[in-house]
């Protein structure tokens, strides 16, 4: 019975180089995930300008993650993207509609 190797396995590190790389040397590695541990990004992505947060919230934000993580050497690297298209994205549309509903109600009661 005949077994069937895929050819590419021969060919790797020879004449081929692998598919997967890693971003720093292996000696290094437990290092830069150190890091990378000490840095959370947060990116909040925004679909309308009248939706954006003030900068006093952003604070108040990044005080609550410092309560709730309870780590002291813990970064936060906070920012805000515009969406481009955000009439195609559901659920940026569907806060969007709630937001709106929202202030008109809040209209009609006052």
């Amino acid at each position: 019975m005949e077994q069937k190797i895929n050819p590419l396995s021969f060919r790797l590190g020879t004449t081929q180089k692998h598919h997967s790389f890693w971003f720093v040397q292996p000696k290094n590695y437990s290092e830069e995930i150190q890091k990378e541990i000490d840095m959370i990004h947060i990116i909040i992505h925004i679909g309308f300008p009248n939706l954006l947060p003030i900068k006093g919230e952003i604070k108040e934000l990044d005080k609550d993650l410092q309560k709730e993580i309870n780590y002291a050497n813990q970064r936060f690297n906070i920012s805000i993207e515009k969406v481009k298209e955000p009439y195609r994205q559901p659920n940026i549309l569907a806060e969007y509609i709630a937001f709106q509903l929202k202030i008109e109600f809040h209209s009609e009661r006052q």
